[in-house]
């Protein structure tokens, strides 16, 4: 799972130059769905595993706040307890 977590750090890069774009609240820009996907699958993650990891990020954290997250987990190099725990449910 880290290989998957690693990999996800990757959207970040792209998410922050889709910002007009906006997330309706409940489900990120597409450009940022479809980087998370494409970075998770790249990653070793089977489709349901990453759509599963995605949507649990989806309700937890806005688009904003997600964008943030990753940031700060490729700064810390710590991954946050929600996203540990939500990554072993979706395994």
């Amino acid at each position: 799972m880290k290989s998957v977590l690693a990999g996800l750090l990757v959207v970040t890069g792209v998410a922050c130059s889709s910002d007009d774009e906006a997330s309706n609240g409940r489900e990120y820009a597409a450009e940022i769905r479809e980087n998370f996907l494409e970075s998770c699958r790249g990653a070793g993650g089977e489709d349901s595993y990453c759509l599963c990891v995605l949507e649990g990020l989806e309700g937890e954290y806005t688009q904003e706040e997600f964008i943030d997250v990753e940031v700060e987990m490729a700064a810390s190099g710590a991954t946050p307890p929600f996203i540990t725990g939500l990554t072993t449910r979706c395994a």
